[in-house]
């Protein structure tokens, strides 16, 4: 695989490279990687903001708690930023995907000394070993000479990838030449990985600290959990620019320092070591690539097991493993090279996703118990998500972009009953950014949601009062300018 830093340093070396192989509808790869590797970086800033944030948090607690203050509003500010961070970790996850998968599918760099040409005419011949036989007839290679002795009804080539489609000679076994025959399924990857994790936790309290009220320490825990996870991936070309794709693979996800320490119904300290959350995806689709445009659709289905998520209907404020849930659907994507200096894009996603079974036990002083989400949607997960934009490279050194972004209505996270009433509004936004480059570096103006539209991404219901709920707006309008300085 390429390496994300060849992109991110020297991203001219790639592009003439890629020219250099003949591969020109790959060249607009190297800008998409760019633009998605800074979404990337921005998602890892957000998460990284919110960690922060979650850290600040609890010192102002303790300090209001050392000071009898009322620590409530705080407390319940704490208690959304994990869900928060878990949907910019999943956004972030999602676009390292998209990264690896072009990294994964780019060539390596050839050697400057590689001549430039179409084929293997152009190639330079560097030393001669031995005598070059005379024969009293034309050569034929194999291929030609398979086909015309009958050992296949067809022999197909294309990408320097040979198949053959055999004959049974009127049902029976085909009779094959000494030297093998190599039919061409394909690329087939296969990963598989296991590990191992030890919890040991323990904690202190001092009773004679001001505003220690009733707090008391946690016990100590100590646990070891396993998991393991796989991945197999076929992909085959039938036809020439045409690709079959087909993965199957089981994730895990472990809960982390953040997620264990919590309360239980009485609001004492406790470790919570919950269950290791695990999904199986598979996923299968075809794709088309020719003369700078590409298609892909991508059918995919998720069952997810045991995930770890905020509890917001058990009194006190914990994590739990959520019943199991499933999501299946469609992605369609494509982009057309209008010109040599423009290129469209559009992305659709159509996602269903639902608890398989289950029930919320709920308490006393929540909205409710025995909550059924047997059925229900998983919140925070639209429905319909549509990206579309453009990449205008105005000239060698200046190049304008812009994204649209619709999303449909969503549930509220902690609405898993779906009993609200009231969920997060469909939005689109508009994002553009005007980037030139010099000999020294870069400079480039953005401006996000250019309409002014105003939504929120994120929103929470109340676990204790049945219609309240609490929305996180997103700015309107920005406009911002940066500089990029290059040192080599």
């Amino acid at each position: 695989m390429l390496d994300i830093n060849l992109i991110r340093d020297q991203p001219d070396i790639v592009k003439k490279d890629l020219q250099k192989r003949g591969q020109e509808d790959k060249v607009s790869w190297v800008a998409e990687i760019r633009e998605l590797d800074a979404e990337w970086k921005n998602l890892k800033l957000q998460v990284d903001d919110l960690r922060h944030l979650r850290n600040k948090l609890s010192l102002e607690i303790s300090q209001l708690k050392k000071e009898k203050k009322d620590a409530a509003a705080a407390l319940k500010r704490a208690a959304d930023i994990p869900a928060m961070i878990a949907e910019k970790e999943g956004r972030q996850n999602e676009v390292w995907k998209r990264i690896e998968e072009k990294l994964m599918a780019l060539p390596n760099v050839l050697h400057t000394s590689v001549p430039f040409g179409s084929d293997d005419d152009h190639n330079k011949v560097e030393a001669e070993f031995g005598k070059k036989p005379k024969l009293g007839f034309p050569a034929k290679s194999h291929v030609d000479l398979i086909e015309q002795l009958g050992f296949a009804d067809e022999v197909q080539i294309y990408k320097n990838e040979i198949s053959f489609v055999l004959t049974g000679g009127g049902g029976g076994p085909v009779p094959l030449p000494a030297t093998a025959v190599l039919v061409a399924l394909g690329m087939m990857t296969i990963g598989w990985r296991a590990e191992r994790v030890r919890y040991a936790a323990s904690d202190a309290a001092d009773p004679a600290a001001p505003g220690f009220f009733f707090n008391s320490a946690a016990p100590e825990v100590r646990a070891t959990q396993r998991q393991h996870a796989w991945e197999l991936g076929l992909r085959h070309a039938p036809a020439p620019g045409w690709s079959l794709f087909g993965r199957a693979g089981r994730s895990f996800r472990f809960v982390n320092v953040d997620e264990i320490y919590e309360n239980d119904a009485f609001f004492n300290a406790q470790f919570q070591i919950l269950r290791p959350q695990h999904a199986l995806t598979r996923e299968a689709g075809a794709e088309w690539r020719g003369a700078g445009h590409a298609l892909r659709a991508t059918l995919f289905h998720t069952g997810v097991r045991d995930e770890i998520h905020l509890d917001p209907f058990s009194t006190g404020v914990g994590n739990r493993n959520l019943p199991p849930s499933r999501r299946q659907g469609i992605e369609l994507d494509g982009t057309w090279r209008a010109t040599g200096q423009l290129r469209l894009r559009a992305a659709y996603a159509y996602t269903d996703a639902k608890f398989l079974e289950g029930a919320l036990a709920g308490g006393p002083f929540a909205i409710g118990t025995d909550l059924n989400i047997a059925g229900k949607r998983v919140p925070l997960v639209p429905l319909h998500k549509l990206n579309a934009g453009f990449d205008w490279e105005i000239t060698g050194a200046t190049r304008l972009t812009g994204t649209l972004t619709a999303v449909s209505r969503q549930f509220m996270d902690n609405d898993e009953p779906n009993t609200l009433g009231a969920k997060i509004p469909r939005h689109a936004t508009l994002d553009m950014k005007l980037a030139h480059a010099f000999s020294w570096g870069r400079i480039a103006a953005t401006v996000n949601n250019l309409f002014g539209s105003h939504y929120y991404t994120y929103a929470v219901r109340s676990a204790f009062v049945a219609d309240r709920y609490a929305v996180y707006p997103l700015p309107g309008r920005t406009i911002g300018l940066s500089a990029e300085l290059s040192m080599f």
